[in-house]
């Protein structure tokens, strides 16, 4: 059996009595009709990052599998990855426990310029005194281009970090280099290298055959007229728009790079003749604002990608700017840097919280502050949820810091209910959504101003009178605030409270591929989609965690319908701070129809995704028509492979589109994009492939962009090139250990042994397990020390590692979902690394 090393004491995970941070569990105990007690079994399966790939030489009951160790047998690896590995400098003995000799692993991947690669190490000792921690070496050299030599990081101290100079394949080895004692660690693929300056072409975005030109003065008209262009409009005294002659404008505005060469050499031509006083390509806009916040481009998928925030923030440059949020949850982290100045007065925010059994605050009971002391959720280690959600809403935004948010404008009042292990009352909850919305309440004072929107990432799937009647008076306020909410982590369509109740917005959660994520709840209640996250890509936001007897600041990465819900309402105070009070909840849920992407079954995804740009838009001219398309990300894994799009009116009728323009991130000038032609209701279909002829690395994702310029908005596709091969076994972390632990009884502990590989989701099944209040855990031991869940392995809990709940087991449950990710300490500051939520 293996011991737990995170989550010791982990019955302070008692029994919901009353709401807890999005989950909650159901079911009742009982005995078998012989009158024996009832045993029960517990199955589902576990996912693995994508690119997790497993250290080829790892300890198996003490001995050593096959190496990495020599250049000639490096191990290869996909871009990206993240790998768990072991090293040791010799062999050695403890207690019980052997740690083979393994002094160096080394990997082959190919790299492109500017990939960061990261290493993480630890003790491999479970010890409560493992002696000094042994140093590693970090070394990368690229196998092309010996010029650039060979770079190598042996600073004192995790983490290590090493950048491509140049794109190609690289050998990436690990040494020990001081130290006695076994290590275990984490090699990542960091910040990537997807700039558009790795494109040589990337700034040639125009019309290729197109120029716009201004005659000299003392030539006539009728001449320029006849000048071998072609004048599509203008007039001598504003210049011309002109066509080559011979060219067939294309609306895939990139073209192909000939057509492009072409006509710069054509406008160079143009601005050689005496008649011309100058010539300019017919350049192509599109949204211009990017934030400089140095974590927007490699983790923030959610607003680049899913929410399209970059033309949001081109319509609106101050979102939510007048809108008040009130975050209704475990309080706020006042000290964060990125919440600076973001948080409203504190006359306007309050501590609900008034049971003495949940308030771990210095001031008993109800009082005027809100921070958050730490809920000790995670048995010694907090989830300071409210700040999590807060940083989704409105952390600060283009400040050259950590990352963005949505209605970085907007102003958070927080409202702290939830205390001890995440959970909170109902009589609490109730006072909180009165004072938000100006209302009397137990706190005897009223905001100065009212919230416009009230956020709720709690519940539990027990409906409550009192709740509801308090929801449905707040509703019918003439200013009310739109109410949204989680719709819970438990995979299940039993309907989840409060976002379950009429008057509240209920957000399920979407990962990066569209898809339902595996742990959301689903069903006839769901109202909007939005980005939540999952194993591989999680969602960015700000964090804290305790450390050394302080706090830690910083980003963190987050899942959960918790991390969904406020993306919604981040896009109703942009909507209401333009709007005004008096668009309300159900003008809010009228909208959604145009404010979404279609994603399909509405029992899943409600109206569809919530697109950020398309509520800009309607905040600023509700009559305005938009061009959607079907897909945000397009995949491709062969050059032969093709992908399409297309692109809609909501009208019906053919869509207007002014440039489709491709463009590579990385990898060399491969994306092409053509039309296929229009479809029988209007809408017209594109498609994406590799340019013929082109030669791609195996096992190494490359990305382009498309975007589509129209008269009324911008999109942006994002397209990812991967082909695979068998030589590496994407989504394999090894064997993985699923236990459940009873929470009122610790040495109570169900385990079962699953090996991952391939990818596929490995399945799990624990029986023989009586009736009782459980949590459902999942860890690798990479290092054979028979501890779980330490620094470097593979980690999951139940419904969402950011977010674990308690199973109440009253009959057998199947279905669920485990997924993984590797757990790393929290790092010494902001700047390096990004610790997931439970670290």
């Amino acid at each position: 059996m293996k011991t737990l090393r995170i989550l010791t004491g982990v019955a302070c995970l008692i029994a919901l009595a009353g709401l807890s941070a999005c989950g909650g569990g159901g079911g009742s105990s009982g005995s078998g009709s012989d009158g024996k007690t009832a045993l029960y079994t517990v199955s589902g399966q576990l996912t693995t990052p994508e690119f997790a790939v497993r250290d080829a030489d790892v300890p198996v009951e003490g001995a050593l599998t096959p190496g990495n160790n020599t250049d000639a047998e490096a191990q290869p690896l996909p871009n990206p990855f993240v790998v768990g590995g072991y090293v040791s400098p010799a062999a050695q003995d403890s207690g019980t426990l052997h740690f083979p000799q393994d002094t160096a692993d080394i990997y082959r991947v190919y790299l492109h310029q500017d990939d960061s690669v990261r290493l993480d190490y630890f003790s491999a000792l479970s010890s409560a005194s493992p002696g000094p921690l042994s140093a590693l070496t970090l070394e990368m050299e690229p196998e092309a281009d010996a010029a650039s030599g060979k770079q190598t990081d042996g600073a004192a101290g995790s983490p290590l970090k090493l950048t491509a100079q140049v794109a190609g394949y690289h050998l990436i080895r690990i040494r020990l280099n001081t130290g006695t004692t076994p290590v275990s660690y984490v090699l990542s693929l960091g910040g990537t290298g997807t700039s558009t300056a790795a494109s040589p072409y990337g700034g040639l975005n125009f019309v290729p055959g197109e120029a716009l030109v201004q005659f000299r003065g003392d030539v006539p008209a009728m001449r320029a007229l006849g000048s071998g262009v072609e004048v599509i409009a203008g007039d001598t005294r504003f210049g011309f728009h002109v066509r080559q002659p011979g060219v067939v404008r294309s609306l895939s505005a990139a073209g192909d790079l000939s057509a492009r060469l072409a006509t710069l050499a054509w406008i160079e031509s143009l601005r050689t003749r005496p008649d011309v006083a100058w010539a300019e390509p017919n350049y192509l806009r599109r949204a211009a604002f990017v934030p400089n916040d140095p974590l927007y481009a490699d983790y923030q998928w959610a607003l680049s990608e899913s929410l399209n925030m970059a033309s949001a923030w081109d319509r609106i440059p101050a979102p939510g700017e007048g809108a008040v949020v009130a975050v209704i949850d475990s309080g706020i982290v006042k000290s964060h840097p990125e919440l600076a100045g973001q948080l409203v007065e504190d006359a306007d925010m309050y501590d609900f919280v008034s049971a003495a059994s949940l308030d771990l605050d210095e001031t008993p009971g109800r009082d005027p502050d809100p921070s958050d002391p730490g809920d000790k959720a995670y048995g010694t280690t907090s989830s300071f949820h409210g700040t999590l959600v807060a940083g989704v809403i409105a952390a600060l935004t283009d400040n050259a810091r950590d990352g963005a948010s949505v209605a970085s404008h907007a102003r958070i009042m927080p409202l702290r209910v939830l205390g001890k292990n995440g959970e909170g009352t109902d009589a609490d909850i109730i006072e909180a959504i009165k004072f938000a919305a100006g209302l009397p309440n137990a706190s005897g004072r009223l905001p100065s101003r009212p919230a416009d929107v009230i956020n709720l990432s709690l519940g539990q799937a027990t409906p409550d009178t009192a709740l509801q009647n308090a929801i449905d008076q707040v509703a019918a306020l003439p200013d009310a605030p739109i109410i949204v909410a989680a719709a819970g982590n438990e995979a299940t369509s039993v309907p989840f409270y409060p976002a379950a109740y009429d008057n509240v917005i209920s957000v399920s959660a979407l990962t990066r591929d569209n898809t339902l994520a595996t742990y959301s709840n689903y069903g006839s209640t769901i109202d909007v989609a939005a980005p939540g996250g999952d194993t591989g890509d999680p969602i960015l936001t700000t964090g804290a965690v305790e450390q050394g007897g302080g706090l830690y600041t910083g980003p963190f990465l987050a899942s959960g319908t918790s991390i969904a819900a406020p993306h919604v309402s981040a896009v109703a105070a942009m909507i209401r701070a333009k709007r005004g009070s008096s668009f309300g909840p159900q003008a809010f849920r009228s909208l959604l129809a145009d404010i979404t992407d279609d994603l399909g079954d509405p029992l899943r995804f409600g109206a569809g995704r919530i697109n950020a740009d398309k509520a800009a838009l309607k905040a600023l001219d509700p009559d305005a028509e938009l061009v959607s398309a079907d897909v945000t990300r397009l995949l491709l894994g062969s050059p032969t492979d093709t992908a399409t799009f297309t692109l809609s009116w909501p009208s019906g009728r053919t869509p207007v589109i002014d440039s489709v323009t491709p463009t590579t991130l990385n990898g060399g000038d491969w994306l092409s994009v053509e039309e296929v032609g229009t479809n029988a209701d209007g809408s017209v279909t594109w498609r994406a492939g590799v340019k013929p002829g082109t030669e791609l690395p195996t096992d190494t994702r490359l990305t382009g962009v498309i975007d589509i310029v129209t008269p009324n908005n911008t999109l942006r596709l994002t397209v990812n090139y991967l082909q695979t091969t068998a030589a590496i076994a994407y989504g394999d972390v090894g064997t993985v250990y699923v236990q459940l632990r009873d929470t009122q009884d610790d040495s109570r502990v169900y385990e079962v042994a699953v090996a991952t590989q391939g990818g596929s989701p490995a399945a799990f099944s624990l029986s023989g397990i009586p009736a009782g209040t459980y949590i459902l855990l999942a860890s690798t031991d990479r290092d054979g020390d028979n501890v779980i869940a330490e620094d470097g392995e593979a980690v999951a809990l139940y419904p969402v590692t950011t977010d674990p709940q308690e199973l109440t087991m009253g009959g057998s449950l199947t279905g669920l979902s485990l997924g993984l990710s590797y757990r790393t300490p929290v790092a010494s500051s902001a700047g390096s690394g990004i610790p997931t939520a439970l670290a």
